[in-house]
């Protein structure tokens, strides 16, 4: 067999009679079978013996080389007012980007960081720059992309700003004098301006406590005005 490049593991194929796989000479060291995987860098023997008398042996070898895969993550974070995504690998300057979006159209190339505007499954490929290429995809969800928290809603029916337009893990609003006057977990554009129990909020500023999904906190103040 010639040598082989691999990534991450390579796959020992099958041998004709009388062949056996080893990893040290004259059919020392550990002895291999086809189907067995090789994850590391090395070289293998193999020897072959005849089952007649006098015994006739042969041997060749060939070289494994087996290399990582890029490993990475997708995080996502609001930077200034844009939603940015970032694959965190250490020394991007080694590697291509390329970024699709839900809809697999290709969205971003050659950089390590994504701004994106909508929700969705957003999915990076890594391949690296030098030697044998490897290449691996993430995909990740990001359902909250939201930077800016309203300054204000206007529940009044009319279709428009009718409601805290958000998800989040948790959402309190508080009145002005500091008492909590609504709580949502797994809030999911649940307030337009209503008490825990219902009853409309009148007309004000109130302070808001809100939990991202991301598990960032935001806090400031945001207006209920009704009128038409």
């Amino acid at each position: 067999l010639a040598d082989v490049n691999y990534c991450d593991e390579y796959i020992l194929p099958s041998l004709s009679a009388g062949n056996s796989y080893h990893t040290a000479a004259n059919g020392l060291g550990t002895q291999l079978n086809a189907g067995d995987i090789i994850t590391s860098s090395q070289t293998i023997y193999i020897f072959a013996q005849s089952g007649t008398s006098p015994n006739c042996t042969d041997e060749s070898n060939f070289d494994v080389s087996i290399v990582s895969s890029p490993t990475f993550d997708i995080t996502g974070q609001c930077e200034g007012n844009q939603y940015v995504l970032t694959s965190t690998i250490s020394n991007p300057q080694n590697y291509s980007f390329e970024w699709m979006n839900s809809s697999n159209v290709v969205v971003g190339t050659n950089s390590n960081t994504l701004v994106i505007d909508n929700p969705g499954t957003y999915t990076c490929t890594i391949t690296n720059l030098s030697g044998f290429v490897c290449s691996t995809q993430v995909s990740k969800l990001f359902d909250n992309i939201f930077c800016e928290i309203q300054k204000g809603i206007s529940p009044n029916g009319d279709g428009s700003n009718d409601y805290l337009e958000l998800v989040a893990n948790k959402v309190e609003i508080f009145n002005r004098y500091g008492k909590e006057v609504y709580s949502k977990t797994n809030y999911n554009n649940d307030w337009h301006g209503q008490f825990m129990g219902g009853g409309e909020m009148p007309d004000g500023t109130y302070y808001y406590v809100i939990e991202l999904v991301s598990g960032e906190m935001k806090t400031g103040w945001i207006y209920i005005n009704r009128e038409q």
